[in-house]
């Protein structure tokens, strides 16, 4: 039967002038929540979500006075999903 929602390949294999891919990334999935489980489970949890991500940061340098942007990770940053609530 086939899925009559695949991305067609000449759209995922898009790349821009620089070789990379136009749609890299993406979330597949709508999420609905309710205002009540927003209310009742995220917001008393949210001190409890975060996550720790390492990053590629960019960052100032003084002495050529530009901003770098690493290619390795170089830090970390704390994240938080609002599906970060589910085990």
């Amino acid at each position: 039967a086939g899925n009559k929602y695949k991305t067609p390949a000449s759209m995922a294999e898009k790349v821009d002038e620089n070789g990379r891919l136009v749609f890299g990334a993406g979330n597949i999935c709508n999420h609905f929540y309710t205002l009540d489980f927003i209310e009742k489970v995220v917001v008393p949890n949210m001190s409890n979500m975060y996550h720790v991500a390492k990053k590629k940061i960019p960052y100032f340098d003084e002495v050529s006075k530009k901003t770098v942007k690493p290619t390795e990770n170089n830090g970390i940053k704390l994240e938080s999903f609002i599906f970060d609530v589910f085990p």
